[in-house]
């Protein structure tokens, strides 16, 4: 059994100097630092542009994204959308946005005369009109008025200033709605996938010559219109798709060609609800549970705990196989838990653990396996990077936190609980550091009223901070 951190990977290409950690990709230019997705970069460094030019139109991309990331008439959309999109009209090209943001699951991507990658094409097409400058619009048109098979999203309301109003003759607005369908700005610089809800609706124009399923246009809709924060992960072969998923964190590892049993864990607590899931890559499935014991306080860790002990649980049904594991997590403090207890001449302590009932379970599962024979592997990655195997565990989670039925650690340890309210928020827990902190501060305060030298003054003011404490 072991952990794995990966340290800082050597992705420099066509003279640039690059590193990628974390799923975040670091480049130094000649005109600044510019940080990317790692996927981002791993794609663009196969498809995107040769050796030679990779600088000069890497720029170009870079000055163009900054600028339409101030501009609030632009907008990447949800990959959920857009896939829903390119399926209603069969789509092999997509139009709009630069290099840093377009969807890898296109095989063409073009804006006016420039080609990202791919071809070129008067095929199937999805069209972000948000994401073309007035110049690029105009060059599109011509192709909007003699063909029928697009699929066109704008913002409706009055177009940005030197924007060209979207008219084609045979054009229909199929829907206009409003929702959480969009990625937020500067979403590239880390491929965080969390989505947002701007003032503005969306249209989607088809042109009437072409029969588009209405089921199609109904799921769409309701893509545009869901209130859900989160894209869908996906992780296909679609377009240069495969070669983007090469360059997560994971797919620079070469996990998702690992011969074994791969397991992505997390676990999700918020408004003191604790879920725990997990994702298992062979059959793309997974299982959740709902943690127990929130009376005594909710904590993320507890959350990651049982996402672990869960999945390893779940991996019991294949120990015949005598397969590997390489189990997926985003937490430090699991693997610095589990850690205490490898190797030999230490002697840690269950009860000093405060979810040392999950832990208990955990070594166990992994004791079971070493017995067998059967090799296991932790590996550390990060959240919020848009990386497959860990936004899918996320998925996962959130429906552990959410059932009412599948309900796991429950029995209360039988120690006193703390509640304490700070502005607008209640929070309970039991003895802790967080606690003890709290009751010093609360003491600290009934002490307060008994002095009035300088420092009791400051302390009674509005606002007192360390940046102020000069003036006093």
């Amino acid at each position: 059994m072991g952990a794995v951190r990966i340290a800082n990977l050597d992705t420099s290409y066509g003279g640039i100097t690059a590193s990628t950690f974390q799923g975040v990709a670091t480049l130094i230019t000649s005109d600044r630092p510019l940080e990317m997705e790692g996927a981002r970069w791993h794609l663009l460094s196969k498809v995107f542009s040769s050796p030679v030019d990779i600088r000069a139109n890497l720029n170009r991309e870079r000055l163009l994204q900054e600028t339409m990331d101030m501009d609030t008439n632009c907008r990447s959309f949800a990959w959920k959308v857009l896939r829903q999109a390119k399926l209603a009209v069969g789509a092999t090209t997509y139009v709009g946005d630069t290099a840093l943001t377009a969807p890898p699951f296109f095989k063409n991507v073009v804006r006016g005369n420039s080609t990202i990658w791919g071809f070129e094409t008067q095929g199937p097409r999805v069209i972000n009109w948000t994401g073309l400058s007035r110049e690029d619009q105009a060059i599109i048109l011509p192709t909007l008025q003699t063909t029928n098979d697009w699929i066109v999203l704008a913002l409706a309301g009055r177009p940005r200033l030197g924007a060209i109003p979207l008219s084609v003759n045979g054009s229909v607005i199929a829907m206009t709605t409003k929702g959480t369908s969009f990625r937020k700005r500067q979403w590239w610089q880390t491929g965080e996938d969390e989505l947002a809800a701007y003032d503005r609706k969306v249209e989607v124009w088809i042109s009437n010559r072409h029969n588009i399923s209405q089921n199609l246009l109904d799921d769409l809709g309701a893509l545009l219109n869901s209130s859900s924060t989160k894209d869908a992960p996906h992780n296909g072969t679609e377009g240069v798709e495969d070669v983007y998923c090469a360059g997560t964190e994971a797919g620079l590892m070469g996990i998702p060609s690992f011969p074994g049993l791969i397991y992505a864990t997390d676990g999700s607590q918020e408004k003191g609800n604790m879920g725990a899931g997990f994702y298992r890559h062979e059959d793309k499935t997974g299982g959740f549970c709902k943690v127990g014991r929130d009376e005594e306080g909710s904590s993320s860790n507890r959350a990651e705990h049982a996402a672990a002990c869960i999945a390893l649980e779940d991996a019991i049904a294949y120990a015949s196989s005598g397969r590997p594991l390489i189990l997926l997590t985003d937490s430090k403090c699991l693997l610095m838990a589990i850690q205490k207890w490898i190797g030999e001449g230490i002697d840690p302590s269950i009860k000093a653990s405060p979810d040392g009932d999950i832990l208990h379970e955990i070594l166990e599962f992994l004791r079971a396996r070493i017995d067998l024979g059967l090799f296991t592997l932790f590996v550390n990655i990060k959240s919020h990077r848009g990386e497959f195997f860990n936004e899918m565990a996320d998925r996962w989670a959130d429906k552990g936190r959410h059932t009412e039925t599948n309900a796991k650690w429950t029995s209360l340890r039988q120690r006193p609980i703390f509640t304490w309210t700070t502005p607008g928020v209640a929070h309970r827990s039991i003895m802790s550091k967080v606690v003890k902190t709290r009751a010093h501060l609360m003491a600290a305060r009934l002490q307060l009223r008994e002095h009035d030298n300088l420092t009791a003054k400051f302390f009674k003011r509005e606002g007192n901070c360390r940046s102020v404490l000069g003036d006093h």
